[in-house]
């Protein structure tokens, strides 16, 4: 082997070397890596799907909650929006006496709040609020 290879080798180790240095280092920074990895919104939802579960299995629920008419999800991240609509949690009925307004909200740290209130949808009267944090 030449000089000349060895250097052209070495040219191309020290290019991966930086390369590598460079990505590791994006990708320590919080903005960066919240945008190349993917919110973990699977997570958030199972939790949350879960803890309904939870709280329906131990008549923490108003009955009222198995009555809903409509979910209406309030959120400033339209990601999380169309996440829950094809990921619902909360199962409607056709002839429900009830709406449920929920709020979804991201934590900067990583985790999702759920704010719910229920509302008779024919007195307009909040009947029950309630409010989780699953965290990451």
């Amino acid at each position: 082997m030449s000089t000349g290879e060895k250097s052209e080798g070495r040219g191309v180790l020290g290019y991966l070397f930086f390369v590598i240095l460079v990505v590791g280092v994006a990708l320590s920074i919080p903005q960066i890596r919240n945008f190349v990895q993917p919110k973990p919104y699977a997570k958030y939802f199972k939790a949350w799907t879960d803890d309904v579960e939870i709280l329906r299995s131990k008549n923490k629920l108003p009955e009222q909650f198995n009555d809903v008419k409509e979910v209406k999800i309030s959120t400033q991240n339209e990601a999380l929006r169309k996440y829950y609509e094809n990921s619902p949690v909360i199962h409607t009925k056709p002839d429900g006496a009830h709406i449920l307004e929920i709020f979804l909200g991201e934590l900067e740290q990583g985790g999702l709040v759920v704010q719910y209130d229920l509302v008779n949808i024919s007195s307009g009267n909040t009947i029950w609020e309630y409010a989780r944090t699953f965290a990451h």
